[in-house]
């Protein structure tokens, strides 16, 4: 059993560079995904936005196929899209479909694989960025196993376990902190996802007319929208947004959503609250009072830290 390391395909310069990337946003119209090289039936598109902590990546796993057995020093969920199959994590068999969502712990063995009769296309929630700025990020990949998942080498003790949330156990969570008015779901989504840094996947539903208020806080964020369009005012920029979106909010940036259209929003928020909370310095600032016009009063005013 050949056992292959390596520290990702971008050396940690460029991941320290990219946090001045300026992009916000990226159409999913525009997304186009590239061979993975160590994964052969697996396609993915990284985004581009340059965060410290997080990243949010789509992929697409080929009718037929499987990925490698593999693992990884940084916390990570899929939630899946569309298609069907199932991942084997320490010899355990988990299915899905649309609208699951799994974590798989920190250097756990794990392999997914495609059941159904169409491609899988799935959202990967990692802190990669995280692990590389640290320069501890690693992932190992292994041929198939001289006696299968069975092997005692591909059994160890990863930390955690692995968290299985099905489409029908999960509902948007209510944003009564940032949202006006109106009724914006109920339960925590990613309830039960044990995470230090990011990870999860937070939905939230919005209905159509309703608009956040100004606010902005202690976190990276990075917005998929699964449902729905609208608009999100970043400092003085606006960024229309629709289903298959991405949507980067950088650290104490002034921000506002507005749902628009005749349908909900459902959208996912991927954030390093956790971390900022387990510092203790995780904080949100509220400005209700603030319309839409006025945001270029706010635009670079961090003096409240």
């Amino acid at each position: 059993m050949e056992l292959q390391k390596w520290h990702g395909d971008k050396p940690l310069s460029y991941w320290v560079k990219q946090t001045d990337v300026e992009q916000r946003i990226v159409k999913g119209r525009d997304v186009v995904l590239t061979q993975e090289a160590h994964n052969p039936w697996v396609r993915s598109y990284r985004d581009p936005f340059g965060q410290r902590l997080i990243s949010l990546d789509v992929a697409e796993l080929e009718t037929g196929g499987a990925s490698t057995l593999h693992r990884q020093l940084h916390e990570s969920t899929m939630l899946i899209l569309s298609g069907q199959g199932h991942t084997i994590a320490n010899g355990k068999q988990y299915s899905w479909g649309p609208g699951d969502a799994l974590q798989v712990p920190l250097f756990m063995w794990h392999q997914h694989v495609n059941t159904g009769k169409e491609p899988v296309r799935y959202l990967r929630f990692g802190t990669v960025p995280f692990y590389h700025y640290l320069g501890l990020y690693r992932a190992e990949q292994l041929q198939p196993p001289d006696k299968g998942l069975h092997d005692p080498r591909v059994h160890d003790a990863p930390l955690g376990e692995v968290v299985l949330i099905q489409r029908k156990n999960w509902q948007p969570s209510t944003d009564v902190h940032r949202f006006i008015e109106g009724y914006h779901g109920a339960g925590a989504g990613d309830k039960g996802m044990k995470t230090k840094i990011g990870g999860g996947f937070g939905p939230s539903l919005v209905d159509p007319g309703y608009a956040s208020a100004m606010h902005r806080h202690w976190d990276e964020a990075i917005i998929y929208i699964l449902e729905g369009k609208g608009f999100t005012t970043i400092n003085e920029e606006r960024y229309e947004w629709e289903a298959g979106d991405f949507l980067c909010v950088p650290l104490l940036f002034w921000h506002r959503h507005h749902v628009t259209g005749n349908q909900a929003t459902i959208y996912l928020r991927h954030t390093s609250s956790r971390f900022s909370k387990y510092l203790g310095i995780w904080i949100i600032t509220l400005r209700p009072e603030i319309p839409l016009e006025e945001v270029h009063k706010l635009a670079g005013d961090y003096t409240p830290f």
